[in-house]
């Protein structure tokens, strides 16, 4: 099996949180107190529904600390960042008292807060019901575990990487190095430049690939055999610095911050073990990383500054209007702009018409070449919906500075935008259904199975769909899954199974 318990004991598990709810409880309850001891001014009706959202996310993720799953279960930590996005946030938007620019802000924005959490509560009783359904189906579940051919893979892998490692470079060329790729961050150089889309896209691939072709070697090598630390650091060092050479000064901090839960993940599933406790000593430079590279982000070459001494980080604070409150509200969770959303909907300072699905029939088509696909309907665009809706009805303009709003609404922030505020109960099923089916094939395949090389940017996908966009999760399967995927199985055959009850009932040969 590919996780430490099989499907038998976590459906007992399932059935048996009492526990992990009472832990919830008393951990949320202990949070809103300590709020409400802050300052009796944040005490407002608007705590219960978010303590209620922290009660039934916060179960997952006490189930996450208590090891009831493996530690790279999608269930447990969609609940450890669910916790923070549902829970935290909110509570830490209303104690910085946090205001949403160009939407006409309300004399208080904790009803908003407080009707936004309803919605989520409702949202998160149908992704637990439907994940549920799902991962206890007992219908015969059609499983394929994916076997590495050794000769095969000992070509295809490496020359996969070597490919695109000099996609990368060419890309990069065409860019003039890296000072052109600063000057195209600060500037926009170079953004001229046409037919480099598939370069960047082999660039791209060539991190993950790199960790394959090295796994593959060490499988190869010493299966059965644990990795020491200082192996599993060297590898995992060596992979950044492929990273930062692909995709360092892009200014894009999800590309390494995912792409690290990538190799982190495949080292747990082939190499070492992963613990809770490495994990959150991880979070302390991932948050130190986040912050630190959203001043490059902004303001690029100057950034750097900060090495000499020349600036310091109040003054790039300043600058770059960018703080560590921001990252926290602005970068990990939706909470003020779906508030917002809410408000526009519910408040109507103004007219807002709804997209009724456009915005993802637009994202599906949305990196189709223009030269295939010319006349793409941008109104149809989820920037011109968020436009719309924080700054009125025909504001949207795709070529004039300041009239096109590129926010990130989120899973439920998007439906919104769609379907109205109820939108987010059908969404937040589908993602639960998908989630439990998810855990439910993981939890089949053996840990040998070549499959697990991509199953942590599955996970990763699972989770960054809660606080993404459906153009987002289009281009994540573009960009950062599909050579990958091509790759993995070229290298391998496939051979069919069937479980019911967790237990193999028929088994066809190889593909």
């Amino acid at each position: 099996m590919s996780i430490e318990t099989d499907s038998d004991n976590c459906q007992r598990t399932e059935s048996s949180r009492i526990s992990d709810l009472i832990i919830s409880i008393i951990v949320c309850l202990f949070i809103v107190f300590f709020v409400g001891f802050i300052n009796l001014l944040f005490v407002h009706w608007s705590l219960f529904p978010i303590f209620v959202c922290g009660v039934i996310i916060g179960m997952d993720a006490v189930g996450w600390f208590r090891s009831r799953w493996d530690v790279f279960d999608p269930k447990g930590i969609i609940g450890v960042f669910g916790l923070f996005f549902f829970f935290v946030s909110p509570l830490l938007a209303i104690v910085w008292e946090v205001e949403v620019p160009y939407v006409p802000n309300p004399s208080d924005w904790r009803p908003w807060y407080g009707a936004m959490a309803c919605l989520n509560i409702l949202g998160l009783i149908f992704y637990n019901l439907f994940q549920f359904m799902a991962f206890n189906s007992k219908k015969p579940l059609k499983v394929s575990h994916w076997n590495i051919d050794p000769n095969r893979a000992m070509i295809v892998a490496p020359v996969a990487f070597l490919v695109a490692f000099i996609g990368q470079t060419i890309f990069l060329a065409a860019f003039g190095g890296w000072s052109g790729i600063m000057d195209w961050r600060e500037y926009g150089a170079g953004f001229g430049i046409r037919g480099m889309g598939p370069f960047m896209l082999l660039g791209h691939s060539a991190p993950p690939l790199l960790l394959i072709v090295l796994t593959i070697v060490y499988m190869k090598e010493r299966l059965k055999k644990q990795a020491s630390i200082v192996t599993v650091s060297v590898v995992l060092v060596a992979f950044l610095v492929c990273q930062f050479y692909v995709s360092g000064l892009q200014g894009s901090r999800s590309v390494v911050v995912w792409g690290l839960f990538w190799a982190v993940g495949i080292v747990h599933f082939f190499w070492r073990r992963v613990t809770i406790k490495m994990i959150l000593v991880g979070l302390i430079p991932f948050l130190f990383f986040m912050y630190i590279y959203g001043f490059y982000k902004t303001l690029g070459r100057q950034s750097f500054e900060l090495l000499t001494g020349a600036e310091t980080i109040e003054n790039l604070q300043v600058e770059s209007k960018r703080t560590f409150k921001g990252m926290l509200l602005g970068d990990l969770s939706r909470t003020d702009i779906q508030a917002a959303i809410v408000y526009i909907l519910q408040g109507k300072p103004y007219q807002y018409d709804y997209r009724f699905g456009k915005t993802y029939l637009y994202s599906a088509v949305a990196y189709v070449p223009y030269w295939i696909f010319p006349d793409k309907p941008h109104s149809w665009s989820k920037n011109a919906a968020g436009t719309e809706v924080q700054r009125d009805k025909g504001s949207y303009d795709p070529y004039t500075p300041g009239k096109k709003s590129t926010r990130v609404y989120g899973l439920a922030g998007e439906a919104m935008l769609n379907f109205g505020l109820f939108g987010i109960i059908p969404l937040f099923a589908l993602w639960g259904y998908f989630t439990g089916r998810f855990r439910r094939k993981l939890l089949a395949r053996h840990s040998t199975d070549a499959f697990l090389l991509l199953v942590p940017i599955f996970i990763n996908l699972a989770f960054i769909t809660l606080a993404g966009d459906s153009d987002n999760f289009v281009y994540f399967l573009i960009d950062k899954i599909a050579v990958p995927f091509v790759v993995v199985r070229m290298m391998c055959t496939k051979q069919i199974f069937f479980v019911v009850d967790g237990n193999i009932v028929e088994q066809m040969g190889e593909v």
